[in-house]
């Protein structure tokens, strides 16, 4: 009688050695063995989401957006003699490399930013931007990415009669959806000012000069 409790509680503790080596998820195939009920449930506890391939963690990301915007501050035209608030559009291209695995990640990046303004048919100028931001990136496990960033750099502007050179700093949130591991559509509010020097004929109050405007962005992005 002995004998048999003796062989009865080794084959108990070889089958649930067994059962717990079975139960095991394996990082490198991306399965758990055997594929059961209670194995599945342990895999969506280690990675929440019918879509484990989002959280994949990706590193770098290119975006191209299309921008639509309007300038906030007041622009003197002087042929009419008045202040506007002219409407502002160009595109944008943006290289960003984050840190981090799954959920939030650190970023930083590289942007090429054109705009174009115009005033009737009478007055039109570009504002270009070269920048560089620090970005905040958190993505849910509902496919959708949320983004913060703040950055700095050398603008630009251009018209028929000037050229000059100025300073320009950017605030940013936005969201985009994510259809697969690589690819995204996203938009962006964006807020700039750009500060330039002003003329040595321009009056006391006018020397401090420059764009402030808020630009809503809309395009793809690509993971890699």
């Amino acid at each position: 009688m002995k004998r048999i409790l003796y062989l009865t509680s080794i084959i108990a503790l070889f089958s649930l050695s067994a059962s717990a080596q079975d139960d095991v998820y394996s990082f490198s195939t991306g399965e758990a063995r055997p594929k059961t009920e209670k194995s599945s449930k342990t895999v969506h506890e280690l990675m929440p989401s019918d879509k484990p391939y989002l959280y994949e963690p990706t590193h770098n990301s290119i975006r191209l957006s299309y921008s639509l915007g309007e300038i906030t501050s007041d622009v003197y035209y002087e042929r009419k003699d008045k202040i506007l608030h002219p409407g502002i559009y160009g595109l944008q291209l943006d290289y960003e490399h984050f840190w981090g695995e799954y959920g939030g990640q650190h970023g930083v990046r590289v942007t090429v930013a054109t705009g174009k303004a115009e005033y009737e048919k009478y007055w039109n100028f570009s504002l270009y931007h070269i920048g560089v931001a620090y970005v905040y990136k958190y993505t849910t496990t509902l496919d959708w990415v949320w983004s913060a960033s703040t950055g700095f750099g050398p603008s630009f502007y251009s018209d028929t009669d000037s050229d000059e050179t100025g300073f320009g700093a950017v605030l940013g949130v936005g969201c985009e959806y994510k259809f697969n591991r690589t690819f995204s559509l996203g938009v962006e509010a964006r807020y700039r000012t750009d500060r330039f020097h002003a003329p040595e004929n321009v009056k006391q109050k006018y020397e401090s000069r420059g764009f402030q405007h808020i630009s809503l962005l809309v395009g793809p992005r690509f993971y890699f």
